[in-house]
């Protein structure tokens, strides 16, 4: 169960604080903040020292990704020599990121929702919550780039937090005016300096009081004002994608994730918002006294390779390096649990230290780290480009370049020219139409080169294939033109192994989107508590509805904290079904063309299909499939759907089309209610858990 946070008692001549919610004086462990500062600084330190090789690492697999010349200055080509970069790095990691992108997010919901005992209920309206709430916020882009940054940098780096934009709003109040008795004892108004009527204020903000009704005496001491009312306009997750080079684990050393006790993420802040954060209370007002204001960010390697070049900044643009680690420590006597800080490693300082309940509530932390290629004995993994394929991308790379350079002297050879004969190549340079006057043909000469020989071209294909044996993808799974020719039954069988060693890889990345719904559905179950109740938009009702949930038991179409109240298990969609759109469609078709015969075998199975849920299910799953784009059209609302089907089964025309569909069988007496069905015509509601019915 998660604590109470301890509040920071105010220094004297000035106002309460948030950046500490320990005192100083009960920190365990610790004499004071700057000693905290200083243990956090070290094992940053510590960190980056034990990774101290890994930007040049990650600079070069990226030159390779981007197709980028990865000649510098110690290897330079010749004047015109070729400086070619192998495209295998390219394409295997632009083929992965795409199918996994496709597995788990090309078919909706992005996790299949379980409940377990009384969530059971509560499961459909839960993965539609989510599902919307993941479209509201841009999930799939920041997922985007946290997953290619995984096969290029062994990690993908995304945090998940809280976050809450507030605007400044104009609105206007009835405010209660401040007043004191005059001489009878009769309230007065209180005036300023600018004779405007003075408003009573309560922790800051203005009193306000109800709107007077109309046709009813004005009250006394009331009156309109305008405020700037600052409303959030968004609550919910905030995710933000971290750069490998900008990210490190403490210890730096770990080799498993439960050996890890903290992050550190480096960010850049100007002062001038530094300072800005400390009058509002977030930062430590003490911690930027003579904090400075010189400059701590630089150009780095690659921001020269990507043509950024940071500009001179001082004073108030000048930006300062700090860190935020999350670590996990016993700092209050009370156990180990999750705490937010934020430091300047350099200066030993300390800004903020707050208790992170989000991490002890979910024991995940805020961040999630995509690892597809587990590393032996580190918590990282493996490079697509840096480990699994370097050497053939180095060898395919010295080919391209030695296969270049060859073919473009074979193409333009030289010419000889004897000493001391009469052609003068710099006074009639040689080109075509142009004369040359010579004493002996065997003066000016052609030289023969040879193009490239054969065994290049074998070599080259060897290294493809290399590429292709380590990977497990052939060309048609990476969506190239295949370069040999194999028969239909070899090409089948190659794609169905490709796509076992595939999904294994593809498996790794749901588990972490796992651990992010988890952390997600933890955010928007302390918004909702916090915030109170939130509208369900339209396109979830539908989706609601198509699932054969009576919405109607949701009390006003709205979502609250105890609907997300339950345990829950949330899957990745890719890791129950294919992704595969042609598949599940085939999949569908022969189901359908198998049911014919389980049909006219046993007519109690075809009573179970002749319910209004059935025919809904049916409904859902031929939009979904067939991507039909009116699907309010044909799902309807659950009532209306249940009764039209209903009136169908009714029909005696239909009855006997069902008849001959059975193979003569008819509709068996008591079938429809074993289906879960009304025999008297009126609609089953599934039901609903207590909670929900209201």
């Amino acid at each position: 169960m998660a604590q109470t946070p301890y509040t920071r008692k105010a220094p004297k001549g000035r106002g309460p604080t948030s950046a500490f919610d320990i005192p100083e004086k009960k920190l365990k462990g610790f004499d004071s903040y700057a000693d905290l500062a200083r243990w956090l600084s070290e094992e940053v330190e510590n960190a980056r020292d034990a990774a101290s090789n890994r930007d040049a690492l990650l600079d070069y697999w990226h030159r390779i990704y981007e197709q980028d010349r990865t000649r510098l200055t110690t290897n330079r080509p010749k004047p015109d020599g070729a400086d070619l970069t192998s495209p295998l790095g390219a394409q295997y990691v632009d083929s992965l990121h795409a199918r996994t992108m496709r597995t788990i997010f090309g078919v909706e919901p992005i996790w299949t929702v379980e409940g377990w005992q009384d969530s059971v209920q509560k499961a459909p309206i839960v993965e539609e919550f989510h599902q919307w709430t993941a479209e509201d916020e841009r999930l799939q882009n920041y997922c985007d780039r946290s997953i290619n940054n995984s096969w290029v940098d062994g990690v993908g780096i995304l945090e998940c937090f809280e976050e809450t934009d507030i605007r400044p709003m104009k609105k206007t109040i009835w405010a209660q005016i401040e007043t004191v008795p005059d001489e009878l004892g009769q309230p007065r108004a209180v005036f300023n300096e600018k004779n405007e009527p003075k408003f009573v204020m309560e922790d800051g903000k203005y009193l306000e009081v109800p709107a007077p009704v109309d046709g009813q005496p004005m009250p006394m001491g009331v009156a309109q004002l305008d405020i700037d009312s600052y409303e959030p306009v968004r609550v919910g997750p905030g995710y933000e994608v971290i750069d490998h080079r900008d990210f490190w684990t403490l210890p730096g050393h770990a080799r498993d994730k439960k050996h890890i006790w903290g992050y550190a993420k480096r960010f850049y802040r100007r002062y001038v918002y530094i300072k800005q954060k400390a009058e509002a209370g977030i930062y430590d007002p003490d911690a930027c006294q003579g904090f400075g204001d010189e400059n701590d960010r630089e150009t780095t390697q690659e921001d020269s390779r990507i043509g950024l070049v940071i500009a001179r900044q001082e004073g108030p643009t000048a930006e300062k390096e700090l860190h935020e680690i999350a670590f996990l420590h016993n700092l209050d006597g009370t156990g180990e649990r999750w705490w937010v800080a934020t430091i300047h490693v350099a200066k030993r300082v300390l800004f903020r230290l707050v208790y992170d309940e989000l991490g002890t509530e979910t024991g995940l932390g805020r961040y999630v780290r995509f690892v597809p290629l587990p590393r032996k004995n580190s918590v990282d993994g493996f490079s697509v480009i840096g480990h699994k394929l370097i050497t053939q991308i180095e060898e395919h790379t010295a080919i391209r370049n030695m296969r270049a350079d060859r073919a473009a002297l074979a193409a333009s050879a030289p010419i000889k020219v004897q000493q001391n004969a009469l052609y003068d190549p710099e006074e009639n340079p040689f080109g075509a139409g142009s004369v040359i006057y010579c004493r002996d043909m065997n003066e000016v000469q052609q030289m023969d080169i040879a193009d490239v020989p054969p065994s290049i071209n074998v070599w080259a294909q060897e290294v493809l294939d290399g590429a292709e044996r380590t990977m497990g993808m052939n060309d048609i799974a990476t969506g190239v033109t295949a370069t040999e020719d194999r028969t239909l039954g070899e090409r089948q069988m190659q794609a169905g192994y490709s796509e076992v060693r595939m999904d294994l890889v593809i498996k790794r990345q749901q588990e972490t989107m796992e651990e992010l719904a988890q952390i997600r559905h933890a955010i928007w179950k302390r918004v909702l508590r916090e915030q109170g109740e939130m509208g369900i938009p339209q396109r979830a009702m539908v989706g609601l509805e198509a699932r054969g949930v009576d919405v109607a038991l949701i009390q006003g179409g709205t979502m609250t904290a105890d609907l997300l109240e339950g345990k829950f298990r949330f899957k990745p969609r890719g890791s129950v079904e294919t992704a595969d759109l042609n598949r599940l469609r085939s999949d569908f078709v022969q189901m359908m063309q198998a049911l014919q015969g389980v049909f006219a075998m046993n007519p109690m199975a075809a009573a179970s299909w002749q319910t209004p849920q059935a025919a809904r299910a049916f409904n859902e799953q031929i939009v979904n499939l067939f991507r039909f784009p009116d699907r309010q059209a044909i799902l309807g609302a659950g009532g209306q759907m249940a009764g039209q089907t209903q009136g169908m089964l009714a029909d005696p025309m239909m009855q006997q089309l069902l008849a001959g569909a059975m193979g003569g069988g008819g509709l068996p007496q008591g079938g429809l209610e074993a289906a879960g069905g009304n025999p008297n015509g009126q609609p089953s509601s599934p039901q609903m858990a207590p909670e929900m019915a209201g």
